[in-house]
């Protein structure tokens, strides 16, 4: 087929039609799991839409959020263009790797390097390269002219990275006594399945792109969906937030000025006129101390008791 959907091209005879029909263009298209197109919410072509029944993104192909990557993966946005992508929680880890990139000939687009293909595809180069399966990372997979992939291979702590280097070199010479003189890794896929013929023509690489580094531990740019979909959320409710810390303090201010400082003037008040009291006290202690004489009275003479004993002039003694 031509790749382009029955209902916008009117060619009946297009396999990737995506009405349950022949149809043209006055038809309804409908979205699928396996129409070769992005759409609807599929975050890559034919994958990561759990809401129509399409199944979870493999490593290395696209995803806006890892709700769309399937197990032990989670989705990351690579630092080298900012792609986000499916790739396992491992990749940051330290260690040696030898990376690749490399291209499938033939007749695949992108999303077909799953299933089977992707199977043979990682059984045969961990092969080559004598390491196990799981060791092998596929970073990213997009279609150019065909399907152009980045891979990591973990290398063990037994091997040399040269040793691993060389036998990914050696998968991807192309040797004139296979088939077509397809490389060595295509043949030994077209091996496993015969059927392959038709869409594997040759897997090759720049022998300057497979390369031994060693990786320091790296922390993943996880994208988190609530961060990526709900930003402006989050600003918003940072924006309530701080509205609602400023008034908060307005009404401390406001008690503080109305209550606490008159309170303490009142505090000040009460403890002035303990202290005036206090010392009106010391001074009516003081002068009864003192006994003043009392103006109109005669001065005492030593008697009985205090008393005159004899009258003085001008005091009757009563009778």
């Amino acid at each position: 087929g031509d790749k382009t959907p029955d209902c916008k091209d009117q060619c009946p005879g297009d396999p990737l039609k995506i009405a349950p029909t022949e149809c043209a263009c006055n038809a309804t298209c409908v979205a699928s799991c396996s129409d070769g197109i992005l759409n609807a919410d599929e975050s890559d072509v034919d994958c990561g839409h759990t809401n129509n029944g399409c199944s979870l993104c493999d490593s290395g192909f696209l995803c806006t959020s890892s709700q769309n990557c399937g197990a032990g993966l989670v989705c990351a946005r690579r630092s080298s263009d900012q792609a986000k992508v499916c790739i396992p929680r491992t990749s940051g880890k330290a260690g040696r790797y030898v990376t690749v990139r490399l291209t499938i000939h033939g007749s695949l687009v992108h999303f077909r390097f799953r299933g089977r293909l992707r199977q043979l595809f990682i059984k045969w180069l961990a092969w080559f390269a004598r390491v196990d399966p799981g060791r092998c990372n596929v970073r990213r997979a997009r279609t150019t002219n065909s399907i152009a992939v980045e891979l990591a291979v973990a290398v063990p702590d037994d091997m040399d990275s040269s040793d691993v280097q060389a036998g990914m070199q050696g998968a991807m010479v192309t040797n004139s006594s296979n088939v077509g003189g397809m490389s060595n890794l295509a043949a030994a896929m077209q091996h496993d399945d015969p059927d392959l013929a038709d869409e594997v023509t040759s897997i090759t690489a720049d022998p300057a792109s497979i390369t031994a580094v060693t990786q320091a531990e790296t922390e993943l740019d996880i994208v988190d969906e609530d961060t990526e979909e709900s930003s402006n959320d989050n600003v918003f409710t940072l924006v309530i937030v701080l509205v609602v810390l400023v008034s908060i303090v307005a009404i401390i201010a406001s008690v503080v000025v109305f209550w606490y400082l008159p309170k303490k003037h009142r505090e000040t008040a009460v403890r002035q006129a303990v202290v005036d009291e206090h010392k009106a006290r010391v001074d009516i202690a003081a002068a009864h101390h003192q006994q003043p004489a009392v103006v109109g009275l005669p001065p005492m003479s030593p008697g009985h008791h205090g008393m005159p004993m004899h009258p003085q002039p001008g005091y009757p003694m009563g009778g």
